[in-house]
């Protein structure tokens, strides 16, 4: 049972085929060139508003990309507040509606008297698509002041059926869209 409820939180947490918008925002006062080491910011405020993203095991799974991208771009770990910058990350879970209509165009292809006798419901279909929207955000902090001096957000459609492995590994390739533009110390 533990292991359904694991894959499910992990497919509704950022799973999904399509792409991922990712977005970046860069404080560009900051200079990058002296960071060598990030801690995580400690603090009492879980990561979301929603029981999913809240869950211990997601959690653990964000951080552990988080901390394997910026290990990978040069960066140590640090405990405690010998660190250059904090990292922390933030999680959201969203239902979308989205409705497609369909135009049959019926009386530009020569059935104009037939097309406009119809009535309109039979000219036009419509698909309601009801779907969740996965969002994380990782934000770099000045140490001290806690000012947010790089922030990335990663959105995407969510779907059902992975599991947890493939879930870890979308995971893992979302962090790292994300982190692809924070300033990397290897040259």
């Amino acid at each position: 049972m533990k292991n359904i409820f694991f894959c499910c939180v992990f497919v509704l947490l950022l799973s999904g085929c399509g792409a991922v918008n990712v977005t970046t925002e860069v404080d560009t006062t900051v200079d990058f060139s002296g960071l060598t080491s990030f801690a995580w910011l400690q603090t009492d405020t879980p990561p979301g508003d929603n029981v999913r993203v809240n869950n211990p095991e997601v959690i653990t799974i964000v951080r552990a990309a988080v901390e394997k991208k910026l290990l990978a771009m040069g960066y140590e770990k640090q405990d405690g507040e010998g660190a250059d910058f904090f990292v922390t990350w933030f999680g959201a879970i969203e239902k979308k509606v989205k409705v497609q209509s369909i135009d049959h165009f019926y009386t530009s292809y020569g059935y104009g008297a037939v097309a406009s006798s119809m009535p309109l419901e039979s000219r036009k279909d419509k698909k309601t698509i009801e779907y969740e929207e996965g969002t994380i955000i990782i934000d770099a902090l000045i140490p001290g002041s806690h000012k947010v001096y790089w922030r990335g957000v990663g959105t995407g459609r969510l779907l059902k059926g992975m599991d947890s492995v493939e879930a870890k590994l979308y995971i893992d390739r979302i962090v790292g869209q994300i982190l692809k533009n924070f300033p990397s110390r290897k040259h």
